[in-house]
């Protein structure tokens, strides 16, 4: 398999994030959220401002012979990861490990003691083998008015 590559992401990205982060969301299980819930969650469209996101937090794109396959954010002047999307045909072959670790990295650059975030259920197991232990269940509020049970994880690094 050719080298992934990490990323910053640029404005010619913004469709491709979009598109990666809709597909992973349809490819949830209905053994972790009601059908209806992930569509829901996947037919919100995407913000105006999303692309000035990325001014503000660490944001990284994995692509694979220059097609983005993975993607995540995280405002890591708070030591937090907020969202990581694989393109369904990528999962399970190291995309969001390759991510994740890069988010560590610069998380330990920063002199930072732990990284947290709030795990989809379909992604706890995830992140447990990559070192984050589950703190409770807690609700993720979406910015568009609906919740969705989740994990709160950290890892001290």
């Amino acid at each position: 398999m050719t080298e992934l590559e990490l990323r910053s992401p640029t404005i010619d990205d913004v469709a491709a994030m979009w598109r990666v982060r809709t597909a992973a969301i349809r490819d949830v299980s209905s053994d972790f959220y009601p059908v209806a819930t992930t569509q829901h969650w996947a037919n919100v469209e995407m913000p105006n401002d999303f692309s000035s996101l990325f001014e503000s937090i660490d944001a990284i794109v994995c692509t694979h012979t220059s097609v983005l396959i993975g993607w995540g954010f995280a405002n890591l002047n708070v030591a937090h990861i907020d969202a990581l999307f694989v393109d369904p045909i990528w999962q399970r072959k190291g995309v969001g490990t390759l991510i994740t670790k890069e988010f560590e990295k610069i998380a330990r650059q920063k002199n930072l003691e732990n990284l947290e975030l709030s795990s989809t259920l379909n992604a706890v197991q995830f992140y447990r083998r990559l070192g984050f232990e589950s703190h409770g269940e807690i609700p993720y509020n979406h910015p568009n008015g609906f919740s969705l049970p989740s994990v709160r994880m950290v890892k001290r690094l």
